[in-house]
């Protein structure tokens, strides 16, 4: 059985124009794609009207994408706070002793993992990380702050050999921006 519906549909967005005109010719934009996308439907504008939005609600809303993006600290005045914590470094292949003639290509791992399986030297290092992770949160726009632990692994098919270590990898996010850096828990090689 078919059915011939009939409803009305209020859209409602917000569009940068010139003038109330020109927003309002916008929504033609809209009409081609609803009709364009099924093929019996019949898409009718009765009436549009536009509303200047006020700038502090474009802010608010558009934050994101446009407000934020010269508003944002750098990537060294954001993670000032960990300048004291040693940056990852990845393992070099030539750190494997292999054995005896074993000439095998390395392989390299990255896993995440939880902070219980750390050394207790290493989650020493992430207490601290995590105690000036406030710091961080510190800036007006309010960032939010995560991190990722990680075990690194390079060793040898061949003979064995392997080297690990750990790192903390801290995220700080923003709406629309995400910036990563990444921290050593434990001795370098």
């Amino acid at each position: 059985m078919r059915f011939r519906v009939f409803s009305t549909l209020t859209v409602s967005y917000e569009t940068d124009a010139a003038d109330a005109g020109s927003a309002c010719g916008t929504l033609s934009i809209l009409e081609s794609a609803l009709s364009a996308g099924y093929r019996s439907v019949a898409v009718q504008v009765r009436s549009v009207e536009a509303h200047p939005v006020a700038l502090d609600a474009q802010l608010a809303h558009d934050n994101a994408a446009v407000h934020l993006e010269g508003c944002l600290p750098d990537h060294k005045e954001i993670y000032r706070p960990l300048d004291g914590f040693r940056r990852w470094k990845r393992i070099p292949f030539d750190a494997l002793r292999h054995a005896g003639d074993c000439v095998s290509v390395p392989s390299t791992s990255t896993t995440i993992i939880r902070s219980d399986a750390l050394p207790r030297m290493e989650w020493d290092v992430l207490q601290q990380i995590e105690a000036r992770l406030p710091e961080l949160r510190r800036h007006p726009t309010g960032p939010s702050v995560a991190i990722e632990i990680r075990e690194h692994r390079v060793w040898c098919p061949g003979c064995e050999a392997a080297e690990e270590g750990q790192s903390a990898t801290v995220i700080v996010t923003w709406p629309g921006k995400s910036m990563r850096r990444e921290y050593a828990l434990g001795s370098s090689l």
